[in-house]
Order: structure tokens, then sequence, then C-alpha cells
């Protein structure tokens, strides 16, 4: 017997792909997305995707039914939403209604009609007639303007459709849409980098727009305590050393390396004017923050390792 866990460890329904390869499920839990899996290999199911209802998105789809390549997707706060599900690993909205605010509890789209008969809790029977219409996908990849280095948590929003966005992966890939084709502007956001906007990015119906962009990290500049104190760091996008110069007035500080959540990383005491900090080739990527203090101040300067 195989197992796998799902996005939120709830399993409530599953759908299975015309195909096969793909299954699709929902956990009865707030705030718990869709999740789907390729089971293509049972000995590698891999999360390829993961969908929340854009309107409610706390609320979470409490039954998926497949229908071809969408799927219908009955939900809490009373949602019924359909999903582009043609690329699995990138999910996008393309329909929804709100009926009520009461759970709707489950959905047929399989009459040979063609209509939906939706039946929400508290608001009764409703009936659709659904367009299927496939997404517009944006695909591409989030690179280091200094290193080339692939940028992971990454965000890309599109600024025209604020229902579909995504976070970049370990490495640098981000997939997002539009459910309508047209002429969207692109914003991409990432701690320690400078925002970038790309503007007049064309998405069109049933195809695959790649958009790469390099983000350039933020510069770290000299911190000037009068005409003969300073206190500098390099390189400000590391690998495995970090060299601190500074005025002899720094003598003794205290050095202190943090992760974006204050977790210590290293701690050294400054004993001339030039200090490294050495075996540094181990940590994560990501934005690190050093910390110096003496008995005279103390500052803050940001580094990010590649």
């Amino acid at each position: 017997m195989v197992t796998n866990p799902t996005p939120g460890a709830f399993n409530h329904n599953c759908g299975l792909s015309d195909d096969g390869k793909t299954l699709f499920t929902t956990d009865e839990k707030s705030n718990a997305p869709l999740g789907a899996f390729d089971v293509s290999n049972l000995a590698n199911i891999t999360l390829l995707d993961t969908y929340k209802p854009s309107q409610k998105p706390t609320f979470e789809v409490h039954n998926v039914r497949v229908k071809g390549n969408f799927l219908v997707n009955p939900s809490y706060g009373g949602q019924l939403t359909i999903v582009d599900a043609t690329r699995p690993d990138n999910l996008i909205e393309t329909a929804w209604a709100v009926v009520g605010t009461s759970l709707v509890w489950d959905a047929d789209p399989y009459l040979p009609s063609g209509i939906i008969f939706a039946t929400a809790k508290n608001e009764g029977l409703f009936i659709f007639q659904p367009t299927y219409r496939h997404a517009a996908w944006l695909e591409g990849k989030v690179t280091d303007a200094v290193t080339g280095m692939p940028i992971n948590n990454a965000l890309a929003v599109v600024l025209n459709d604020t229902t579909n966005r995504d976070n970049s992966d370990f490495f640098g890939i981000y997939k997002t849409g539009s459910a309508l084709p047209g002429s969207y502007d692109v914003h991409f956001s990432r701690d320690g980098y400078a925002a970038k906007t790309v503007t007049n990015v064309v998405l069109q119906t049933n195809q695959v727009t790649t958009l790469d962009v390099t983000l350039t990290p933020l510069q770290v500049e000299t911190q000037e305590v009068g005409s003969d104190a300073y206190f500098q760091v390099s390189p400000t996008v590391f690998e495995d050393v970090l060299t601190i110069a500074c005025a002899p007035q720094y003598n003794g500080a205290t050095l202190r390396l943090l992760d974006q959540q204050g977790r210590l990383i290293v701690q050294q005491t400054v004993r001339n004017t030039v200090t490294q900090l050495d075996d540094l080739q181990n940590l994560p990527a990501g934005v690190y923050v050093l910390e110096w203090s003496n008995k005279s101040g103390a500052g803050t300067v940001k580094v990010l390792k590649y």
C-alpha cells in the first residue's frame, strides 16, 4: 500500500485525471488548498501545484469533480469555481460564482446537457450553464542579476489579474497566468532585491508565455560614523566568507549573523580592523542580517547568501 500526505493532512475527497497520471485532492480544513499530485509513478508521488478559491481563499474546496481538463470545485463560503488543469503544475481558476455564505456541498457537472447542479447547505439548489475556458499561462525563471543564480521564493503577481500569483521554487521557476487573454503588467519582488515590474506582457488563451527575469540585489553602503570611523561589510552578495572592515574604535564589538527569523547563525568578536566570518558555504540561500554592537552603539546591515 502506498500513502502520501495531502497539503492539509485531512483528506476529504479526490479525483483522478482521465489519463490516470494526476490525482486532485481536497482537505476539509479551513485554509487548506486543493492539491495536484503526479501519481504516474507510485514510488515517487510528487505534489505539482496547489489551489485556493480566489474570492474567499480561506474557505476550502469541499469536493473536486474532474471533467476532462477542468476541475469543478464546490467549496465552503458559498463558492463554486472552475479551474483549468490542462497543466496540472499550473492550476488557473477560470470561472467562479459566490451563491451565498454557506457550504456549497457538492456539484454534478456530468449531465449530457452540460449544465451543473450545485447544492448549497442553506441557499438550496443552483443550476449553471458553464463555459469551460482555457487559461493563458505565464511561466519563467527568476535569477540574480549579479551571480546568475536562481532566486527562490520570489513573488510573481499578474497585476491586472489579482487572482493568480506564484512564488518561485528552489530552482527559481514560477508558474502563474490569467483566466483571460490580454496585455498585463507583472510584478516581481523578493526580500533583499529591488522589485521589478515588466509591462505589457501579452498572454494568450491556451498558450504558455515564457518570461525570465533578473532581480538586482540591494546594495549595502558603508556606514559613516564621523570622518575617521567606518564599518563596511563585503561582499554584500556572499558565498562562503564575509569580510568586515572597520575603524579601530570598533575593536571588541560583537558581531552576530542572524537569519530572517532572527536565529543566531554565528557570533564573533572584532579583534582588529579587518575581521572575517568563515565557513558560511553551507548556509541556505537568502537574506541575512549582520548585527554589530559595543558600548558606544549598534547597527545592522543586510547581506545576501547565494
